[in-house]
């Protein structure tokens, strides 16, 4: 029987699905993503040696930040994969619901050198499409969404 531990969850997701991989391969050496499970439980998420990690620890110097809530912990443990598009579209509609709530904390140029962006290009068409719904389907569009988000 799996896990309902929010960690377990989420870990198992991360390092097993190979999506995940798929997307966080772009991730620079040196970046790292904070994940607020359930509100409260820092962690850290990284690629490095062609592969994924989740750590449960402080991230002091994150350049982004998802607070995720339980309804969106229960959806990556019924996810049934999907390309990287599918999984961004997922991500974003847990956004609109208000499951996810995303943060950025560096600085928007660690975000565009860091491989956040290239992240989002390898969702290729279907992501796109789906982002170009809300009015970000350029390059300066998405540096602006981004800005917005740093508080």
């Amino acid at each position: 029987m799996p896990s309902s531990d929010p960690f377990s969850i989420v870990h198992l997701f991360f390092t097993t699905n190979p999506t995940p991989k798929e997307a966080l391969r772009h991730l620079k050496a040196g970046h790292e993503i904070r994940l607020l499970l359930d509100g409260r439980e820092e962690c850290a998420l990284f690629y490095q040696q062609d592969q994924v990690f989740f750590e449960k620890r402080k991230v002091p110097t994150a350049d982004v930040e998802f607070t995720v809530g339980p309804e969106a912990i229960r959806q990556l443990a019924n996810y049934l994969g999907g390309g990287v598009g599918q999984l961004g579209i997922t991500v974003i509609k847990e956004i609109l619901l208000g499951h996810v709530q995303i943060r950025v904390c560096g600085s928007v140029v660690r975000i565009l050198t860091g491989g956040y962006l290239k992240i989002i290009a390898s969702g290729g068409p279907e992501l796109l499409n789906f982002l170009t719904q809300y009015g970000l389907n350029t390059l300066p569009k998405i540096a602006r969404f981004i800005r917005s988000l740093k508080r």
